[in-house]
């Protein structure tokens, strides 16, 4: 079976998009050697992953895009007759009937119609447009989450049996032991206490990281726990320096540049996962979290309860009280911590790449 994948996001995106690519590719290829990927990478740019897709069974085919044109209206000229096409990024391009190609596309949020005012009205029109566009002339969908497709049924009136729910895992480097020298070494070079929590993401309000700053400013000064915030994002300067105003940078700590390793190491180190963000399509560093052996601590009612199932305590963040309160118990009762631990441990076998690339597996040959 030969499929084509849209490559952008994996050739060049450092995070999200490009993370879900470059391990569908990886692990479907590992379980699935019999099928033969193709790449379809827009443009001429070099990109740091090049050389970890140069391998069997796999082969890149890279492409002009003037103005993004090619990638909408040219693919159907590089995909083979009677062959799949994956859109991996919520949009896939004009596809020529003629050439009996079968298209699949997956969704990892419509983020941009419940939380509108977290974008702008052109961003706003051009995602809606791509998935409406997407979700509309795909022969199949798949959601990264029941959250999704549920929004996905109720904003695009999409058919519940022409999508499929198949959940993302994280990187292996999570599921490995973690050197104790290579702990420590983190904690010392950043200033790091020997008890925190952790949180990861970028910086915006949808994250909902201020929620963190207002439980700290609720729990008294003895029995405050300090937060490890790693990620990036264009409000980071903004949320420090509502650190500073107010007055918890003694609790604050913001290292810079962390590799995949060195993250793997200060979730180890960490408490657990503060996870507050008020709307996600699925939650990857719930799943981290669970992989290394802390539990999650996130928002009621989003995605992020899909990805930590009974490994993680999902509570109303806005309310600081409540917030801080969940906190202390997790910080200082171990009995409660080891539970949501070996749940946690049981609950990410879902998300084990033999029964998702399987399910990848099933939904291509089902197409044909």
């Amino acid at each position: 079976m030969e499929i084509f994948f849209d490559a952008k996001r994996l050739f060049y995106n450092k995070t999200g998009l490009g993370n879900y690519a470059r391990w569908l590719i990886k692990s479907y290829l590992e379980h699935h050697p019999e099928d033969f990927l193709y790449l379809l990478k827009p443009g001429h740019k070099s990109s740091p992953w090049q050389k970890d897709f140069e391998m069997d069974g796999i082969k890149s085919i890279e492409y002009s895009n003037p103005l993004g044109l090619t990638r909408i209206f040219g693919l159907s000229n590089i995909i083979s007759q009677g062959s799949i096409f994956h859109g991996l990024s919520g949009e896939i391009p004009r596809l020529d009937n003629k050439k009996c190609i079968k298209s699949i596309v997956t969704i990892h949020d419509v983020i941009f119609r419940s939380r509108k005012n977290d974008y702008s009205m052109i961003d706003r029109n051009i995602y809606h447009l791509k998935t409406k566009y997407a979700v509309n002339h795909a022969s199949h969908i798949i959601s990264i989450s029941q959250k999704t497709k549920s929004e996905l049924i109720r904003f695009y009136d999409v058919d519940p049996n022409n999508i499929s729910v198949v959940y993302q895992n994280c990187a292996s480097q999570f599921y490995e032991p973690i050197d104790a020298d290579l702990r420590s070494r983190f904690c010392k070079q950043y200033g790091l206490p020997s008890t925190y929590f952790i949180s990861v993401g970028s910086f915006n309000p949808r994250k909902n990281q201020r929620s963190i700053l207002e439980a700290l400013k609720k729990t008294k000064i003895l029995n405050r726990i300090p937060v490890v915030f790693i990620g990036e994002g264009s409000m980071k300067k903004e949320f420090k320096e509502t650190v500073l105003k107010m007055e918890l940078d003694k609790w604050c700590f913001f290292p810079e540049k962390v590799s995949t390793k060195e993250l793997c190491a200060a979730y180890a180190n960490a408490v657990a996962l503060i996870y507050p963000s008020l709307n996600e399509g699925f939650g990857i560093p719930a799943v981290e979290a669970l992989a290394i052996g802390i539990p999650v601590i996130g928002h009621e009612q989003t995605a992020v309860e899909e990805a930590a199932g009974m490994g993680g305590v999902f509570i109303n963040t806005t309310e600081p009280e409540l917030f801080a309160q969940k906190l202390n118990e997790l910080a200082h009762n171990s009995e409660l911590r080891r539970d949501l631990i070996a749940k946690g441990k049981a609950h990410i076998k879902n998300f084990s790449e033999k029964i998702t690339m399987n399910q990848q597996k099933f939904i291509y040959e089902n197409l044909r």
